[in-house]
């Protein structure tokens, strides 16, 4: 029994080996195809994954994927010797572009994005020839470059802080006016400078963080828009006042005495003075209709 599956081992070994060979034909061919077309890649990323096999492989197998595989190793290595040497050149041009910004008086956020274009360019060139030293000085180069824009970042920071501490500041503003206020008697013309004032400061104190803005937004949206719906009710039962004091001084020109009419047309001023402003196009329609009315009597 041992040796029966011992042979039974050996043979699927066999059968394994024998199917590694044959799945290593067809990228044995698509490595030449890769080297006559110059595309270094696609050819290294072959090469890798054919030598993969050789640990998977011995024996005969072994032998002969080796033999096959002696052809490209001088190709791969003009390949491998080209890339570093073009990798070099083009990280001696993002030196000499590293240098320029160190120099060059621009938009600090735009330098910082350039700085970090740089960076990603000399990621994608990956290892070169003299390549810890030219890394050493690219560093440097964009340590000096970055050093101003570091400066102002801090300060764009400092300044994003200040600007919510200012906002939360209006909030609670906004907040102690909606908690003083006198429902039974709203200044809607107080009510409209407060909010006017808010929303210039509001925008005075920008930008902030985006971390820390949308609840700040959320708070001062929704005060807002209390401060306006109590204006709105306030401006509709001052106009239903109006109205009614319209439709009492139209009333008056139907009575007997003027001198009473008179009167009354006096006193229904008075009060007008005492009711706020409505909606804007339909207060100076209800002040012209009720100065109408008290002219006719007059």
């Amino acid at each position: 029994d041992g040796e029966i599956k011992l042979d039974a081992l050996i043979t699927e070994n066999l059968v394994f080996q024998e199917t590694l060979l044959v799945s290593a034909e067809p990228q044995i061919e698509a490595l030449r195809q890769a080297l006559d077309a110059g595309a270094s890649t696609e050819a290294e990323a072959i090469w890798d994954k054919l030598n993969g096999l050789l640990s998977n492989v011995s024996g005969d197998g072994l032998k002969q994927l080796r033999q096959k595989l002696v052809e490209f190793r001088g190709p791969i290595r003009e390949l491998r010797d080209w890339k570093k040497f073009a990798a070099t050149e083009k990280k001696k041009e993002l030196l000499t572009q590293m240098q320029a910004l160190v120099e060059a008086d621009i938009h600090l956020p735009d330098k910082a994005r350039q700085i970090n274009s740089l960076h990603g360019l000399w990621k994608q060139l990956g290892y070169s020839n003299q390549n810890e030293k030219l890394w050493r000085e690219f560093k440097t180069l964009s340590d000096q470059a970055y050093a101003p824009c570091r400066e102002y970042f801090k300060q764009q920071k400092a300044k994003m802080a200040e600007n919510f501490r200012e906002r939360t500041r209006i909030c609670e503003q906004l907040e102690q006016l909606l908690a003083s206020l006198d429902r039974e008697n709203i200044q809607i013309t107080e009510m409209r400078k407060s909010e006017d004032r808010a929303r210039g400061e509001w925008k005075k104190f920008a930008p902030v963080e985006q971390s820390r803005i949308k609840p700040l937004q959320k708070r001062y949206y929704g005060l807002l828009k209390q401060i306006r719906d109590i204006r709105r009710d306030a401006a509709r039962e001052n106009s239903l006042r109006k109205q009614e004091l319209v439709k009492q001084a139209q009333s008056l020109v139907e009575l007997d005495d003027p001198r009473q009419a008179m009167k009354n047309a006096m006193a229904l001023q008075e009060q007008w003075k005492t009711i706020g402003p409505s909606f804007f196009k339909e207060d100076r329609k209800l002040w012209s209709d009720f100065r109408s009315a008290c002219d006719a009597v007059f």
